[in-house]
């Protein structure tokens, strides 16, 4: 999704460009304006160079957005410099004596406006939609700190584990967390179905037993979403039993650990 969220930030901002980079010579080179006779050779440069410098800009740009290292940072430099080009339009139409169009090739109207004037507003709101995607992707990105693994957006909601779990979401990452969270609540002893590499007894755990399938536990339980998933479904079906091997579980309060791991305490008789 991340990876979208920048690529159409990176489409939108290719077509500014390329309607920037191609309209302007495309109006620009002929007897109205570079060329025309109207005109002093100093307003010929200036209209030259002006031309020249847009495109070479435009240019620039494209190579930003598609350049694959640096990203969204360049793609965000060439959406601000698109931007800028196309919010200068609107104040240019304060100078006196200027004019969207030459006379007699006024341009289609929209709602009433020049379609000059209705395109470069639009260009402008174009650009402001990627800058608002590529600061989402970052913004986004910067909160999952330190949970990069198992990063997921907004769109994935609050249990993203209902979406994907495996490697995607527990990679048995938060280890570590469980043994500070036990040390904080006083766990003399905990009762653990841990998905991951780790080795579960140089981590500072306090005791630690097998949360067995089928078997309901009393005390402090913590289980991956991999245990309580994949885990158990093939537990399941090894047993070729039909309900869940940790039901008994499924319905408790639990505090969530890191991403990936759920810390029940179960009292006994409860």
């Amino acid at each position: 999704m991340e990876a979208h969220t920048v690529n159409l930030a990176r489409i939108l901002i290719t077509f500014v460009t390329l309607v920037t980079l191609i309209g302007s010579n495309i109006a620009d080179w002929n007897d109205t304006h570079i060329f025309s006779e109207m005109w002093s050779p100093h307003a010929h440069l200036h209209g030259a160079w002006f031309v020249i410098a847009i495109s070479l800009l435009s240019l620039l740009c494209l190579w930003l957005v598609w350049l694959p290292a640096g990203q969204p940072d360049r793609s965000r430099i060439a959406a601000l410099i698109q931007g800028g080009i196309w919010v200068a339009f609107l104040p240019a139409m304060l100078v006196p004596d200027t004019a969207l169009a030459d006379p007699g090739k006024q341009l289609w109207q929209i709602a009433g406006l020049e379609l000059n004037l209705v395109g470069a507003v639009a260009h402008v709101v174009l650009l402001a939609g990627a800058l608002a995607l590529l600061l989402w992707f970052s913004a986004s990105s910067t909160l999952a700190h330190p949970d990069y693994l198992a990063y997921f957006n907004e769109l994935g909601g609050k249990h993203p584990e209902r979406i994907v779990v495996d490697s995607d979401l527990d990679w048995g990452q938060d280890l570590w967390r469980l043994s500070r969270k036990l040390r904080e609540v006083g766990a003399p002893l905990v009762t653990l179905a841990y998905f991951g590499s780790e080795n579960i007894f140089d981590q500072g755990l306090p005791a630690v037993r097998p949360l067995l399938p089928y078997q309901p536990a009393e005390g402090w339980i913590a289980i991956s979403e991999f245990s309580l998933t994949v885990d158990a479904e093939n537990l399941r079906k090894a047993a070729h039993r039909d309900d869940h091997p940790y039901a008994w579980l499924l319905d408790r309060p639990y505090t969530r650990v890191g991403k990936s791991i759920r810390l029940y305490h179960v009292v006994p008789g409860d």
